[in-house]
């Protein structure tokens, strides 16, 4: 028997009978159509060059850095002692941010 695939995966058997005759008829219902359309374009972004950051060298050890930042946002915060990444406490908000360490160190922070 002749079979129809669909392009969702789904068969359909056709059987056709006596006098070997098909009607084509159009759906009962109206296909539905998803054209895919650009929408409005979205609110503008908080001035200041694309990737722009800020670093702070956090000169004499401290075991509680505080740095204000011009970024007027939530900064991505990336911590760097003796030339390493370390991870340890950090709370920011869009004007500042504390890091907290169990003893004094000094280093870099970078903020994104």
């Amino acid at each position: 028997m002749p079979e129809l695939v669909i392009r969702d995966g789904s068969v359909i058997t056709i059987v056709v009978p006596p006098p070997n005759t098909v009607t084509v008829a159009p759906p009962t219902t109206n296909p539905v159509v998803l054209v895919p359309v650009a929408g409005p374009a979205g609110p503008g972004g908080l001035p200041g060059a694309a990737g722009s950051g800020y670093v702070h060298d956090q000169t004499t050890p401290s075991s509680s850095w505080v740095v204000p930042h011009p970024l007027l946002r939530l900064p991505c915060v990336e911590l760097w002692i003796d030339g390493a990444r370390t991870f340890t406490d950090i709370t920011a908000t869009v004007t500042t941010v504390t890091v907290a360490f169990p003893a004094p160190v000094s280093g870099t922070v970078v903020l994104t």
